[in-house]
């Protein structure tokens, strides 16, 4: 279990590559999906924990982090956040700063930020 974000620490969301195990979850991207029926979740770690296999294809995380309207695009304004685009292998890291060590390194090669993102 990961820390989302300092919001709602009563509820979990998780991302995943196995929609074939755990249905009802929203792709995100091609291959990777967040949320889906518990039960199958429960179901997969269960299996997992039974058979001393890693798992390595679904990420759990406790929180979020959310913002208030144009509370965001107040502090990317102000510079309180450094931007850098997502990739898998940052997601998929073992727990610790590992992570956060290599978005820095990433934004500190001077990555490109993604596109901001316009409000609908």
């Amino acid at each position: 279990m990961h820390l989302g974000g300092p919001v709602d620490h009563g509820r979990i969301h998780f991302v995943h590559t196995v929609p074939g195990r755990i249905r009802g979850g929203s792709e995100l991207r091609p291959g990777l999906w967040i949320g889906g029926e518990l039960d199958d979740l429960a179901a997969v770690l269960a299996e997992r924990a039974e058979s001393k296999a890693p798992v390595d294809d679904v990420r759990i995380f406790l929180g979020y982090a959310g913002w208030g309207e144009s509370q965001l695009d107040a502090e990317l304004a102000a510079n309180s956040w450094l931007p850098v685009s997502g990739r898998d292998d940052w997601i998929w890291c073992p727990p610790g700063q590992a992570p956060w060590r290599a978005v820095l390194k990433s934004a500190s090669e001077g990555e490109a930020p993604p596109e901001p993102h316009e409000a609908n």
